[in-house]
């Protein structure tokens, strides 16, 4: 064979071989691309879609990927869920972006993706300006921003909207830069709230810590530690709710129906490991004689969830009722 022809034939298998190679590249990230989360398989955490935001028309899209931002980099940060990023739903169409995302379409994206819940959110209203004092006058230096957030949580099972309301992030700065900002981490905590409340995360008993005792009533239950800790996005200052469960059959469906009765709330004081935490009763000497009596005769009913933060004052009423 002449020198040239080799040199044409290997030159040709050359670009094959590359032309093979691209296609598996191509195919290796479109495959990865769809794959689902497997994190709940492997965490046990709930898998939360968050779809990207959008904004009313006559206002700014950057307030949609801000909030967007917050919204997603506060519940990835809470270590409470796993989380499919907005990234992973590609890019949304210039005409898409400022109006609201159709639900069918996203629920079926979110379904592909391996997600149980999907939120989304549209901004409806910005206001911003000079702040105020109490009579009327303009404060110097300080700047004010109010954003108005439409969003839902959406069962992506079902197609059902579970939750659908608007919330507002207020925030007051010396910049408008900072206002924005401010106003952006108000809306997160807010609807990260919202979240809790729609999917409570579940702690078991494990131990009682410490009793008190009172005259009358004699030993009540004081400290004690639940399965459940860092790794699960738990810090010192969390509040908690005790419940004990019980179950019916409806008669006409069949279906075991979970009740729940509340005992009594706790604190968190100490984060031990990963995956316990030790929490301190509320009004223990009032209510800890009957708690101390369920978590000793029957410990598998008691299940313990979070619903907020004491020490920022917000428990999970107080963040759904301020303003």
């Amino acid at each position: 064979m002449e020198p040239n022809l080799m040199k044409l034939k290997c030159i040709e298998s050359m670009y094959k071989i590359y032309f093979i190679l691209l296609c598996i590249l191509a195919t290796v990230g479109a495959f990865a691309q769809t794959q689902p989360t497997t994190g709940s398989a492997t965490t046990g955490k709930p898998v939360v879609a968050i779809y990207p935001f959008t904004v009313n028309r006559g206002y700014n899209y950057e307030y949609a990927e801000g909030v967007g931002d917050a919204v997603e980099a506060g519940v990835v940060r809470s270590g409470r869920f796993t989380v499919v990023e907005r990234n992973r739903f590609g890019v949304i169409k210039e005409e898409n972006r400022f109006q609201e995302a159709n639900t069918s379409d996203i629920v079926k994206k979110a379904a592909k993706l391996g997600a149980k819940t999907i939120i989304t959110g549209n901004i409806v209203g910005v206001s911003k300006g000079k702040y105020k004092d109490s009579y009327g006058q303009t404060v110097p230096g300080s700047e004010y921003v109010e954003i108005s957030l439409s969003f839902k949580i959406i069962d992506v099972e079902t197609g059902e909207i579970k939750k659908s309301e608007i919330i507002s992030g207020k925030g007051e700065e010396h910049t408008e830069t900072a206002a924005i900002q401010s106003a952006y981490m108000q809306i997160d905590k807010l609807l990260r709230a919202q979240v809790a409340n729609y999917l409570p995360q579940r702690f078991k008993f494990m131990e009682v810590v410490s009793k008190g005792t009172t005259r009358k009533k004699g030993d009540y239950l004081n400290t004690f530690k639940i399965w459940g800790g860092s790794d699960n996005g738990l810090k010192a200052g969390d509040a908690l709710e005790l419940y004990q469960l019980s179950y019916v059959e409806n008669p006409d469906t069949h279906k075991k129906i979970e009740e729940k009765k509340l005992l009594g709330r706790a604190n968190v004081t100490e984060i031990n490991s990963g995956s316990t935490a030790t929490c301190s009763v509320i009004d223990g000497s009032k209510i800890g004689n009957d708690l101390l009596q369920i978590v000793q005769s029957q410990p598998t009913s008691i299940v313990i969830e979070f619903v907020g933060n004491w020490y920022e004052k917000r428990t999970l009423l107080d963040v759904l009722l301020k303003d």
